[in-house]
């Protein structure tokens, strides 16, 4: 339902916002919105389109991220952002989570943090129902994992 409300907006302002409407497309999982943009000009416009867009159809978008200190400041300008995420680096140093990857802002970089996956895994006994369950526990919906997980796939194949 989600789903197809958002898409029946987007149509409504594809002729006005034919990039953001296209951005959004391509952007969307289930109720997140993930991207970016080369500069600060272009994000800016984005992400001021999607909040008209999302406004007109009475939802309100939250949890902006970036690491860019010129777009920050124009989101806090704007009251895009809230107190809590006013600030491009957290505080505590710690990544912020999305779609169960990691993003350090500060690097600009991508990671998976396996250290939980392989506490899980060392106390499981080795047998292929267990590693049948434990590649269904990997949650990568950005496909950041997809080769690791096919070739533990194909192993299984094999074995």
């Amino acid at each position: 339902m989600l789903a197809a409300t958002i898409k029946h907006h987007l149509r409504k302002y594809q002729g006005i916002y034919p990039e953001t409407s296209e951005f959004l497309n391509n952007s969307i999982y289930v109720d997140d919105i993930i991207g970016g943009h080369q500069n600060t000009d272009d994000a800016y416009r984005t992400s001021t389109e999607c909040m008209h867009i999302f406004r007109e159809a009475g939802m309100t978008l939250h949890k902006w991220q970036t690491n860019s200190e010129e777009l920050q400041k124009l989101w806090v300008k704007e009251d895009m952002v809230s107190g809590d995420s006013s600030q491009v680096v957290e505080p505590s140093g710690l990544p912020f989570k999305m779609l169960g990857v990691s993003w350090n802002k500060r690097e600009d970089s991508l990671y998976f943090d396996v250290q939980n996956l392989v506490t899980f895994l060392s106390s499981r006994v080795n047998s292929k129902r267990c590693l049948l369950q434990d590649i269904g526990r990997i949650f990568d919906p950005v496909g950041f994992l997809g080769p690791f997980v096919l070739r533990v796939k194909l192993l299984m194949q094999e074995i």
